[in-house]
């Protein structure tokens, strides 16, 4: 029996799943033409009692194997064979973004298919992620002419694309539109005018944004709490912060009561702790997020050993980094550099040359921060030929040396009083 027959009949008998695993095998298999496929399912279908909905998977499927030159092909010989194809089908269709959007709306009222609101909105969605957002709004308008009305998907996706370009007050003006319309604002409406405005810098009016959300009954997400939190901490206010943070855990959004409170919204608050040195907070966070299932990542590590090394707590910033290397979290040159500069800033260059040595073994390349860091130590403890020695592998290696490290090495010659071994090194900068 050929595949075609066996749709057909799994059509008749409502098991569209399996119908469909079979189309998709005809779809994928190399060297069969559209044409052809179609053929095959008009010749057979009649024989064993199958309907359209043979044609609607066919596109279906063609979609999902992301053929959609293909799928937009089969539409229209399967109209041609006198076969009727659902607007979902259609739909579909324009969901996977066919590059020709106005001719095949064409095609499909040549056809008999006629748009209905999910044609609209899938359409208008695709405009607005492209950027295409004046023929989102011509054809949003072009919706009351057809009788159809915008809903809330429909604005949330013309917010979503104002939002994108950055144009706050047009998209304020949507809003405004969209209540006027008796529509009600949810959460997607309001996060598109809070990250944007967050993404600006401008807090007064995310907080405006946010208090409106409140007023109005609509809740805020983890997208809501995390954008606030991150644009407080950016400028510095950590007490605000902390407020939004808390809110967060009240409003029940953790990984246990079904939201997941993202890492990225933890090392936010990190980061600030960090800063302000508040560090036995910041510590106490760690213990908080890994005890609600969220995992410290390579960001929450560095941060950490960041804050502890510049608070001059070697120990608990070598633990920090221990316990990254054991999750198999692999250390970048930032969280080496942090180190090496903490243990050397404590007089510990012997430490600092052995995190040296397990970074190269690491395949972790160092950069000019790291060659400048070392050498800085080894100048300060008059071991100035050693710091010599790295200025020349850091050129060999191509690094370019900064102004500082070439005046550190001038400094350190100085400093043990060989000024002749200056005054060589300085010719051989010009």
């Amino acid at each position: 029996m050929s595949l075609s027959a066996m749709i057909n009949i799994l059509v008749r008998c409502r098991r569209s799943s399996d119908a469909q695993a079979l189309v998709l095998r005809m779809v994928r298999k190399s060297g069969v033409s559209r044409v052809e496929i179609v053929e095959s399912l008009v010749s057979t279908s009649g024989d064993f009692g199958s309907d359209d909905s043979a044609f609607d998977l066919l596109i279906r499927s063609y979609v999902q194997a992301r053929k959609l030159r293909e799928g937009s092909e089969a539409f229209m010989i399967s109209r041609e064979k006198g076969f009727c194809v659902s607007i979902n089908a259609c739909n579909s269709l324009l969901g996977g973004k066919i590059s020709s959007v106005k001719s095949f709306l064409s095609e499909m009222k040549e056809k008999g298919v006629y748009s209905d609101v999910v044609t609209f909105n899938t359409i208008i969605n695709a405009f607005c992620r492209e950027g295409h957002l004046e023929e989102a709004f011509e054809l949003m308008n072009s919706m009351s002419n057809k009788g159809l009305k915008p809903g809330l998907f429909t604005y949330n996706s013309i917010m979503y694309g104002l939002g994108k370009t950055g144009d706050l007050e047009r998209a304020k003006f949507i809003l405004d539109e969209m209540v006027h319309r008796g529509l009600s604002p949810d959460t997607t409406t309001y996060n598109t005018l809070l990250v944007e405005s967050c993404r600006k810098n401008k807090i007064s009016e995310a907080e405006d944004i946010f208090n409106e959300m409140l007023h109005r009954g609509v809740l805020p997400d983890l997208v809501s709490f995390s954008s606030l939190i991150g644009v407080v901490c950016r400028n510095g206010h950590l007490d605000k912060a902390l407020v939004f943070f808390n809110n967060m855990k009240r409003a029940g959004l953790v990984p246990d009561n079904g939201c997941n409170m993202d890492v990225v919204t933890y090392n936010t608050i990190l980061n600030g702790l960090c800063k302000d040195k508040i560090l036995t907070e910041a510590d106490d966070l760690l213990h908080e997020m890994t005890g609600r299932g969220v995992f410290p990542d390579f960001c929450t590590f560095t941060t950490l050993i960041h804050g502890h090394c510049k608070d001059g707590n070697m120990n608990k910033a070598l633990n920090l980094f221990e316990t990254m290397t054991q999750r198999n979290i692999k250390p970048g040159i930032v969280a080496y550099n942090t180190l090496i500069d903490g243990f050397c800033k404590v007089g510990e260059t012997e430490k600092a040359k052995e995190l040296w040595d397990g970074m190269i073994s690491r395949k972790i390349l160092p950069n000019h921060l790291s060659y400048g860091i070392l050498i800085h130590a080894f100048c300060s403890k008059g071991h100035v030929s050693e710091a010599f020695s790295l200025w020349d592998e850091m050129v060999g290696k191509g690094i370019k040396p900064t102004l500082v490290i070439c005046n550190t090495i001038i400094k350190g010659y100085c400093r043990s009083g060989d000024t002749s071994r200056a005054d060589e090194f300085l010719l051989k900068m010009t």
